[in-house]
């Protein structure tokens, strides 16, 4: 899962800058592996945090090191990066929606990296290790995309086309 995991994000950076720089077909790439990220926090984070393999994921056995707690709290956060995840996906795309979701993914990714801070503090588990080194990489995108304003990147995206970069903008 691991992976996996790493080469969708490999492949949706290399979307993103496909996308900064003009290069068709990069809004594309970038749409369908966010996409899948967000999908695959949305559906699996209980196993990832958790360190459960994928192909153990039925098995009661793969659950004993665990509890209910970290398995809720793994879908908290699943939900709350992979709102993040969308929300920087339709910022980026200027899909209309973004901040709303950016701040919902932000809420709660925040919020699950104070808890955990104050748990990886008192005991040092890997759990939060791992969580914490995610929400560290995943925050401060939030934050920049949050308070990019999107005018700014209208006129960016559309920056040989004056005019349609004035009527975008204005819709925005």
């Amino acid at each position: 899962m691991r992976k996996f995991k790493l080469i969708i994000g490999g492949i949706s950076i290399i979307g993103i800058t496909l996308k900064a720089f003009h290069i068709p077909g990069g809004g594309a790439m970038l749409s369908i592996f966010l996409g899948i990220l967000a999908m695959f926090y949305y559906l699996l984070s209980f196993a990832l945090f958790n360190n459960i393999k994928l192909k153990k994921i039925f098995e009661k056995s793969a659950y004993s090191e665990t509890n209910a707690k970290r398995i809720i709290g793994s879908i908290g956060i699943g939900i709350g990066l992979s709102t993040l995840i969308m929300g920087g996906l339709f910022k980026i795309q200027l899909f209309p929606g973004a901040k709303p979701q950016l701040f919902a993914g932000l809420l709660v990714c925040s919020t699950a990296f104070a808890i955990s801070i104050i748990f990886y503090l008192k005991n040092k588990s890997m759990f939060f290790k791992g969580i914490l080194t995610r929400l560290i990489i995943f925050i401060p995108m939030g934050f920049a995309l949050y308070f990019i304003p999107s005018t700014s990147l209208v006129n960016y995206y559309y920056q040989d086309y004056h005019e349609y970069a004035s009527v975008k903008s204005s819709i925005l």
